[in-house]
């Protein structure tokens, strides 16, 4: 998936650019600054959505760890 990012030094917007692979580093065509499209560097993480239909076959299958109940 490509994306447009714009450079935080020059203002360039960097068009068509593969952020996943390059682990969210780009160098900016104009001014050739490199970049992190990562905030601190940390990549964010993906989550999982669930639909009411995934919740219920999950509600329904035995792969579903149990956990303890926590009072606070």
């Amino acid at each position: 998936m490509t994306v447009d990012e714009k450079c935080p030094i020059c203002g360039t917007v960097n068009a068509g650019l593969d952020i996943e692979e390059t682990d969210g580093w780009f160098e900016c065509e104009r001014c050739g600054s490199n970049v992190s499209n990562y905030p601190n560097g940390v990549k964010p993480r993906r989550l999982r959505v669930f639909t009411l239909n995934d919740l219920s076959a999950l509600a329904k299958s035995k792969d579903i760890p149990i956990f303890k109940k926590v009072t606070l």
